[in-house]
């Protein structure tokens, strides 16, 4: 089968060859790739990540496939607010959206406000599929959708009604797990992170960054100190009844505890001490630190943040972690301490540059951080105390998460964590300056500390289970870590102990025939608890074992193991059943003599129990010894891929994969593109977009297939392309010359009659095929002569002076983006006309009108201003003859009329005359 056939039949989840089912529930379909399962709050979810525009096919930041789309309206500017929430999932269109389907669902999300994303610490690659479950500002529990809260879904079981647009029906992450681990069937690991809401993280950023319109030393603050003494309580109970409900949910999936694992991820420390800050803390909000670094925090929050703080937190995690030993069971766990997981990354950290000035005019750019596959650069968002008082929602939500570097180092983290067997804590920290495989940083795993012995497999009785004979129980494997143990044993005849039976061995009696006989051992170290499991039981019988069953093959994925049954006395047996285990625990459905090895093997070791039968004899249950540990299996791949496009920048090639075939059928399938030669850092998928940096260079592509348990197998490069030449940029329509209104937006010029004193710009929107770079812009003016350029212009935006009244303007635009031929667009020429003064202030009345009595009426104000008005009073709406100026005293005719004045500002030569009425008086009182 040829590459792109087995993507196709993984893209259609058409059941792939059968293999043995693990424990668990029945299901139609079987995705054969393990699924990872991200849980919890914005640090899962990957908030932060939007600021990294990377991996999106598109560098126009208006299109739906570009990160830098934050709102209906925003491009490339400053991040923006939308005013009407509800627009989110309908036309606001978000950074985010769901991990597996972004950037192809639009960039909505199926629940608004969630933001994940694309780069979040789930996403592993290679072999793994990647699910987020996780909601920016998630709590333990659910909180429904009000008037006042957004819905966001905690790490329980709730379901709720939401009003629309919004999800029709809300359910917790607990739920959303239970449910799509029954559909799924091959969940085998959950990364979760939560607390840090809980604990108040956020409410206590916030008081630190926004502080009483200055900085703030949230040290000495008496209610943060009061949010620290509840969250350290609350955050612990979140993590403890959070694993309780995630266990919960796994069990009502169909999983059995030894079939998944856990993984429990703290938030990195954001920022280091005031010390290893490369700006001075001296000049409040106006310094350095605060308008270039983005960290506005004197050096002793930073001090009290990094020394009593964050350990606090982290402390109260961790204990919630070890509070949920029970309910964890034999699910195996690992705290992955990213304390100094962005150490010489962290925000204003004297080794990073700063990446607080990338924001408007850069799309196209290469940002900081993806620069040098983000080394030296910062891992963490930056701080933005203007847009918080401003009420940026993003400068709200999203400082000191980790951006996209941070989560792909996270992500490398996370995917190392997944080798560990057993209950551990493990620190993870930068392993030198190079990427891995998938295009993340390096990451490395300090040493392991314990969290608690566990048992990890199921101690197997081996022998032959007739009278006289000895039985014996082998514990290595069972327990985790690895390490040496004081081993203590029980037997145990039909479930009742047998006194004296404390030996690795037991030799059965004529008294034991026909009993089930089963052994405990006890693993001890030295000051730790003891762990215990129960072998399953083997049947002493009279039906004589002459050889004992054996297993035969070889002990690697995708090999075949075969179980010879034995020879018995008399001979041969009625029947003979079988049942393999992996680790001691049955694997369902696996009764053959023969055992197919598959990816969840590797890594184990495989057992099988045998059960022969014979008329007028008990039936007799022996266990083969333990395999060795099982290794990988290797895909073999032939053929080499093809780069196929034309290559002219701005074009797409993809990788035809048609002569090449993988066996067996592999999982997934991964890309990587080279540059004459060079991979191409984050060009992993099967198209590619050529840009400016491909110009003059060949391409070429590689794939690679992965299985679970399989070692990866990788063709060769495909023959490079031809060189890589010039995009052209074409101009599709005539730009057009707009108003701009007070309110920023482009209104159209009806007539191409502008009228003098009104901001004009040119409306770039759709007119070239391709996205520029600030184009270049030439005004130009023609009294009668012909177009001259005007001097001083060079951007979108004109004012028309003087020297443009009666005259024609029109304007060229001139492309400048890289890798792309120079393109011109031209504007139809504007003719010039007389403006219209804005009312600035119309005139009022000082008084209430009596007869007799003068009234006056304030100066009406236009804009531009002007000193030629004059004045006209009128009685019900009509004139009073010889009533002008500004004062006008009421006579007997006036009595029981309203007066009111009307106000003319004079026409000049660039701007026609414009009048304003004042509000009518009441009606004239006699004196």
């Amino acid at each position: 089968m040829s590459l792109l056939a087995a993507v196709a039949l993984a893209a259609t989840a058409v059941t792939l060859p059968a293999r043995a089912a693990e424990s668990g529930p029945a299901r139609a379909a079987i995705d054969q790739s393990p699924t990872i399962v991200g849980l919890g709050d914005s640090y899962m979810s990957g908030e932060g990540v939007m600021y990294a525009n990377h991996n999106f096919s598109s560098k126009d930041p208006s299109d739906k496939d570009s990160n830098w789309q934050t709102g209906a309206g925003f491009i490339g500017g400053d991040v923006g607010t939308p005013s009407d929430p509800t627009q989110v999932g309908n036309t606001w269109l978000s950074v985010f959206g769901d991990a597996n389907g972004f950037p192809t669902t639009g960039g909505r999300e199926s629940i608004p406000f969630c933001d994940r994303s694309f780069a979040a610490a789930m996403n592993i690659g290679v072999g793994w599929n990647s699910v987020n479950l996780a909601c920016s500002g998630a709590v333990l529990g659910t909180v429904p959708r009000t008037k006042n809260d957004l819905f966001k879904p905690g790490i329980d079981f709730a379901e709720y009604d939401n009003p629309a647009p919004f999800v029709a029906k809300g359910y917790g992450q607990a739920r959303m797990l239970q449910d799509y681990a029954a559909r799924n069937g091959n969940v085998r690991a959950v990364v979760l992170s939560i607390g840090g809401n809980d604990f108040g993280f956020g409410k206590i950023a916030s008081a630190c960054i926004q502080g009483n319109n200055a900085w703030s030393r949230c040290e000495n603050d008496k209610d943060v100190q009061a949010i620290i003494e509840a969250g350290v309580p609350a955050a612990e109970e979140s993590v403890a009844q959070s694993i309780h409900n995630i266990t919960q949910a796994m069990a009502a999936a169909g999983y059995d505890q030894h079939d998944w694992k856990l993984i429990y991820q703290n938030p990195p420390l954001p920022v280091g001490p005031g010390s290893d800050t490369k700006y001075s803390d001296s000049g409040g909000p106006l310094s350095d630190r605060n308008v270039i670094g983005g960290c506005g925090l004197y050096n002793s929050t930073l001090n009290w943040i990094t020394g009593t703080v964050y350990p606090q937190l982290t402390a109260a995690m961790k204990n919630g972690v070890r509070r949920a030993k029970s309910d964890l069971g034999k699910t195996q766990v690992t705290i992955l301490d990213t304390t100094d997981t962005f150490a010489g990354h962290r925000l204003c950290g004297k080794q990073t540059q700063g990446a607080t000035a990338y924001r408007k005019g850069q799309a196209g750019k290469t940002p900081p951080w993806q620069a040098d596959n983000g080394q030296g650069t910062e891992w963490v968002t930056y701080i933005s105390r203007t847009e918080m008082l401003r009420g940026n929602i993003y400068q709200q939500q999203m400082p000191l998460h980790p951006n996209y570097w941070g989560q792909r180092a996270l992500a490398s983290c996370v995917a190392a964590a997944l080798a560990y067997r057993g209950a551990f804590q493990v620190s993870c920290t930068q392993d030198g300056t190079a990427l891995d495989r998938e295009g993340r940083p390096a990451m490395k795993l300090g040493d392991p500390d314990m969290l608690w012995i566990m048992a990890t497999g199921r101690p197997v009785i081996q022998g032959v289970p007739n009278p006289g004979r000895t039985l014996s129980v082998d514990p290595v494997g069972t327990f985790a870590p690895d390490v040496e143990y004081a081993y203590s044993y029980q037997w145990y005849e039909d479930g009742a102990e047998i006194p004296g039976a404390t030996d690795a061995t037991y030799t059965p009696t004529l008294a034991d025939l026909y009993s089930r006989i089963t052994v405990k051992v006890t693993a001890a170290m030295l000051g730790s608890e003891t762990v215990s499991d129960q072998s399953l039981s083997v049947r002493i019988s009279d039906f004589e074992v002459v050889q004992p069953p054996s297993v035969s093959g070889d002990e690697k994925v995708g090999a075949t193991l075969t179980a010879d049954p034995g020879a018995y006395n008399p001979s041969p047996p009625d029947s003979v059943a079988y049942q393999w285990a992996r680790d001691g625990h049955a694997v369902s459905g696996a009764t053959a003599a023969t055992y197919a090895l598959t990816g969840p093997d590797q890594g184990h070791r495989m057992s099988v129990q045998v059960t022969a039968e014979r008329s007028g004899y008990a039936p007799i249950t022996l266990n083969t010894a333990q395999s060795g540990v099982i290794g990988e299996g290797q895909l073999s791949l032939s053929g080499t891929p093809t780069a196929a496009g034309e290559t002219v920048v701005g074009q797409t090639l993809a990788a035809d994969t048609t002569a090449v075939t993988v066996t067996p059928q592999p999982d997934r399938v991964t890309y990587q593109w080279y540059r004459d030669g060079a991979a191409v850092t984050g060009a992993r998928q099967q198209t590619y977009d050529l840009t400016g940096d491909d110009v003059g260079a060949r391409l070429s592509v590689l794939v690679s297939g992965h299985k679970e348990g399989y070692r990866e197998v990788a063709s060769q490069q495909s023959a490079p392309t031809g060189v890589v030449t010039r995009g052209t940029i074409r101009a599709l329509k005539v730009p057009e010359i707009r108003y701009v209104d007070p309110m920023q937006a482009l209104t159209p010029i009806p007539g191409r009659r502008i009228a003098y004193g009104r901001d004009t710009e040119i409306d770039l929107t759709g007119v070239f095929s391709q996205w520029t770079n600030t184009p270049d812009v030439i005004w130009y003016r023609d009294t009668g002569s012909g177009p001259q350029p005007i001097p001083g212009t060079g951007g979108s935006e004109y004012h028309p002076v003087a020297a443009d009244f009666g005259a024609r303007l029109s304007a060229r635009i001139t492309t400048t983006d890289p890798g792309y031929e120079e393109a011109t667009a031209v504007t139809d020429t504007y003719l010039v006309v007389q403006g219209k003064r804005q009312v600035a202030q119309a005139p009022t009345l000082t008084r209430k009108a009596k007869v007799g009595r003068v009234l006056t009426a304030t100066k009406a104000r236009f804009s531009p201003g002007t000193s030629r008005v004059t004045y006209r009073w009128l009685r019900n709406g009509k004139r009073i003859r010889g009533a002008l100026g500004r004062h006008y005293r009421p006579v007997r005719a006036d009595r029981g009329t309203r007066l009111r004045v009307q106000a003319k500002a004079a026409e000049t030569t660039r701007y026609a005359a414009r009048t304003v009425k004042s509000a009518p008086s009441r009606p004239v009182r006699r004196r």
